[in-house]
């Protein structure tokens, strides 16, 4: 019989796990639209809420957040971080752009997980130009005396890029 000692050293694992609202996308995409009901208009920065979590044993280690497409950004978050196991991070992306158009990037969290890539989150955004209201003519006046009516045709048309909506008011000075 022989007797041999074994000593195990285990060494635990940083495990990524991200999430976000399933009204959003999650999992298969980040949609900006599905999160504002879907209107995005330019020079305007929309936030998504990320939440990152440890789920493994050992320290994550976060070395940068990239996008690899226009529009999408994270702000003033930090660019590197660590996360001990069973934390929870709090990250916002912005999709923030001057122009309309369709928006799409992959966001690459590099870190520290020796069997595993970037982990990549797909986004997108349609942003399209504010509505615009045209209201022909702009203005009706008339002096009526008791029992005289008076009819208008007022033109209300929307030569902007988004969903117009509008609500009326009469207003009867004596």
């Amino acid at each position: 019989e022989v007797v041999v000692a074994v000593i195990l050293d285990i060494i635990g694992t940083p495990d990524l796990d991200v999430t976000w609202s399933e009204d959003w996308g999650y999992p298969d995409l980040a949609s900006w639209n599905d999160r504002y009901d879907p209107n995005l208009f330019p020079n305007r920065a929309y936030p998504i809420e990320f939440t990152f979590q440890n789920i493994g044993t050992a320290v994550i280690e976060i070395a940068s957040v990239e996008f690899d497409g226009d529009g999408f950004n994270f702000g003033e978050a930090e660019d590197a971080f660590a996360m001990p196991p069973v934390e929870r991070v709090e990250f916002v992306a912005f999709l923030d752009v001057e122009e309309a158009g369709q928006y799409a990037a992959t966001m690459n969290i590099n870190w520290n997980d020796p069997d595993e890539q970037a982990y990549a989150i797909d986004l997108e955004g349609d942003v399209a130009g504010p509505p615009a209201i045209s209201i022909d003519p702009g203005q009706v006046e008339d002096d009526l005396f008791t029992g005289e009516t008076s009819e208008w045709n007022i033109t209300i048309e929307n030569q902007g890029d988004n969903l117009l909506t509008w609500e009326t008011e009469i207003e009867i000075t004596a």
